[in-house]
């Protein structure tokens, strides 16, 4: 009723308006109206994404942002009041844009208390239609949808006005450069501070096109990785080595019987004689893609780019490499970097092309190993990528080794010291133990596979790409690329060196084993080009956490130096 009223009079300013100045003006006032009106609309979006973040984060950077994006909304209705009749595809443009965005955007807040980033949009972009069934079985909840579905209506709402408003909107060219003149004089005191130079708020949800287009070019530039290895290289080893890395997911040294957790989550590395278990390392990223990729290449932390791999300079060195996974395949198109660093190695094997469905579990990996053990290769280095507790937990779990299952009220945590009335969070606490002893079991069965079948030097390291948040310092189970709880970060190192091998290292002076040393995983390269005694210009013995000269260098959550 209020439209078509508002309708008839502007029809009648408008035919005033041909004859009266007095109409002229009114009819002004008329359309500055309306665009006030849009950006009420606009900035009221924004308002309840920010509002959302804010509800689930608690930070004011996000209350704050509400002020910040004041001069990118100027900059939009400046652009809309030159499109002229083209206004309300700009402005749908823009409000569809911000609406996707905001899917991406409310989840991540709502499931990691956090921002997304260039981190979390590089998993985006490599994630497979497996991972995101399961992500979607572990995370999607009542609430997350109770959001969604307000989300939905407040968009159509939203998006509805907008359109009506453009299409009202007339103006002339004097109205035109009114509206420029007073969006300037919003846009121009803001601009001038240093705070708001940037054209659009970190938190601005179109932002986050910004951060995926970021993390592309990054898997663009991992994909152009130079070519083999040309620097002199020399393996100064005289007899068979097998040198063997094998990376676990999202686990979590805090839920491991052997760092001391009350559950029995691993007895059968603890079992394992000579091994050492190191105390203090912590990955280099909260997120799979960015944590292997420092671990298999020269990048790291401090900005060195991806220049060779892990692949190329021990096949310099005369090594056979092997990659075997139970997760990433080389030959899967659009699944990120990991897969571009795995066509580096000489024999590539994964799970997901080579066994049926019901045999995608770590344990089926094993007779891989096995042939791979006994290839005829003189030197060996065999990188092994294995599932271990990647949500959802439940699943990494056969039938047949549901002994390794626990149930009941798990240890108490920094959040719960019982769980009464919190029986989802207690299941979610089992299985994810539980996948903790399953890759004890896978672990410890690699080991012994090597100690029975490879008669010369062997080295082999077991770790996580990085661990995971389990109710225990915050409200929520998972990682993501903006976390930064320690027990995302804080990952099992341990390693096993066959007695005669590791005599010999101490011999040659390359091996200090000192299991309390801090280490961050984007300097392993080192320690492994350490592991197999190559020597090369590009290798850095202050960066191998077995080497004498080993040399303590400062670690990072994010931007936050880690302490322990």
């Amino acid at each position: 009723m209020y439209i078509k009223k508002y309708d008839s009079m502007r029809w009648i300013l408008n035919q005033k308006n041909q004859n009266f100045p007095e109409s002229r003006v009114a009819c002004e006032f008329s359309s500055l109206f309306e665009v006030s009106q849009n950006i009420v609309f606009l900035y009221s979006f924004s308002i309840f994404i920010s509002s959302i973040c804010f509800i689930y984060t608690k930070k004011i950077d996000f209350l704050i942002s509400l002020v910040h994006i004041v001069p990118s909304f100027c900059i939009i209705i400046i652009v809309g009041v030159l499109a002229g009749r083209y206004r309300i595809y700009l402005y749908c443009f823009i409000y569809i844009l911000c609406i996707f965005t905001g899917f991406i955007y409310i989840a991540h807040v709502v499931l990691y208390g956090s921002e997304f980033n260039t981190e979390s949009a590089v998993a985006f972009l490599s994630t497979n239609s497996d991972e995101s069934i399961e992500f979607i079985d572990s995370f999607l909840s009542f609430e997350l949808l109770s959001i969604y579905v307000l989300y939905i209506i407040i968009s159509y709402i939203f998006l509805r006005k907008t359109i009506k408003i453009s299409n009202n909107y007339r103006s002339n060219y004097k109205t035109k450069i009114y509206l420029i003149l007073i969006l300037s004089m919003i846009y121009l005191p803001f601009a001038s501070l240093r705070y708001f130079r940037t054209p659009f708020d970190p938190y601005f949800p179109t932002t986050i096109i910004k951060k995926i287009i970021a993390a592309k070019k990054e898997i663009q530039l991992a994909n152009v990785l130079q070519a083999g290895y040309i620097n002199p290289v020399e393996a100064t080893y005289p007899d068979a080595q097998t040198i063997v890395l094998v990376i676990g997911e999202s686990a979590g040294r805090r839920n491991m019987h052997l760092y001391g957790y009350p559950r029995n989550t691993t007895p059968d590395m603890e079992r394992i004689d000579g091994l050492n278990i190191f105390t203090d390392v912590i990955s280099s990223a909260p997120t799979t893609q960015k944590s292997i990729s420092r671990m298999l290449t020269l990048a790291d932390l401090n900005g060195n780019p991806y220049t060779t791999t892990v692949f190329d300079m021990f096949k310099a060195a005369g090594f056979k490499t092997f990659w075997i996974s139970a997760q990433f395949s080389s030959h899967t198109p659009g699944s990120g970097i990991i897969p571009i660093l795995a066509q580096r190695a000489d024999s590539q094997w994964s799970s997901k092309h080579s066994l049926p469905s019901n045999q995608q579990y770590d344990e089926y990996i094993l007779p891989q190993l096995i042939k791979t053990i006994d290839d005829p290769a003189q030197r060996k280095l065999v990188v092994i990528n294995i599932l271990g507790s990647h949500s959802a937990y439940t699943n990494r779990i056969p039938e047949h080794r549901n002994d390794f299952r626990f149930t009941g009220e798990p240890p108490s945590t920094t959040l719960f010291t019982n769980f009464h009335g919190q029986e989802k969070v207690a299941g979610i606490i089992n299985d994810y133990d539980a996948s903790i002893r399953y890759a004890d079991f896978v672990v410890s069965d690699i080991f012994a596979s090597l100690d029975k079948r490879n008669s010369g030097a062997w080295a082999a390291i077991y770790l996580s790409d990085h661990g995971e948040e389990v109710f225990d310092t915050e409200n929520r189970f998972g990682h993501a690329g903006s976390s930064t709880s320690k027990n995302v970060y804080e990952i099992p190192f341990v390693l096993k060196i066959s007695p005669e091998y590791a005599e010999w290292m101490r011999d040659s002076g390359i091996l200090a084993l000192d299991t309390t040393r801090p280490y961050q995983t984007d300097n392993l390269i080192h320690t492994l080009l350490n592991l197999a005694a190559i020597r090369t210009d590009m290798y850095d013995p202050t960066k191998s956490v077995v080497n004498p000269e080993f040399r303590v260098l400062p670690r990072w959550i994010k931007e936050l130096p880690y302490t322990r």
